[in-house]
């Protein structure tokens, strides 16, 4: 399926971030824009997170209010 897939190429994509950041050769227009990148992606990461969270915590409260 496309998320197999997705998550199979995570690492390699990981990797290019981190092979980018680490060039000499890149322009630091191209290490900005990766770097970006890769924070952007921590955030949403992190929202997402925070959201499972908090999504766990109410059911487990709507589980309690139902018992």
């Amino acid at each position: 399926t496309a998320t197999r897939r997705l998550l199979a190429l995570q690492g390699a994509a990981l990797d290019t971030f981190e092979d980018i950041l680490k060039s000499e050769e890149a322009s630091d227009t191209i290490k900005i824009r990766a770097a970006q990148n890769v924070v952007d992606n921590l955030l949403k990461l992190r929202e997402l997170r925070n959201l499972e969270t908090r999504l766990t915590a109410l059911e487990a409260a709507y589980q309690v209010q139902q018992a």
